[in-house]
């Protein structure tokens, strides 16, 4: 497979976005693998877990895994979210 040619800044953009899947929980690597695995992205699995080729990735299929990682971080943040409101619902019901 040939390398899909990109420019400097979607490279620097893919680059960082490694950082991101490290914060991936084990159901969210679940749903990347099957993106992955539904684009036809090749893969090789070793007992550290799965690894693709980043850079070889299509432009569609790296956008449709960055709407993804997006949803990850929506759905962090609105859980976050809530645990704070249930705390202080908390500390607010022993007040009274």
């Amino acid at each position: 497979m040939q390398t899909p040619t990109i420019s400097q800044s979607e490279y620097d953009e893919r680059k960082s976005f490694l950082d991101d899947l490290k914060l991936l929980t084990k159901d969210e690597y679940g749903e990347m693998y099957r993106i992955l695995k539904r684009k036809q992205v090749e893969l090789s699995e070793n007992s550290n877990g799965i690894f693709f080729d980043m850079l070889s990735l299509t432009t569609e299929t790296f956008s449709e895994i960055k709407v993804f990682m997006e949803l990850c971080r929506s759905q962090r943040k609105d859980e976050s979210a809530r645990v704070k409101e249930m705390d202080d619902l908390r500390v607010e019901t022993k007040n009274t």
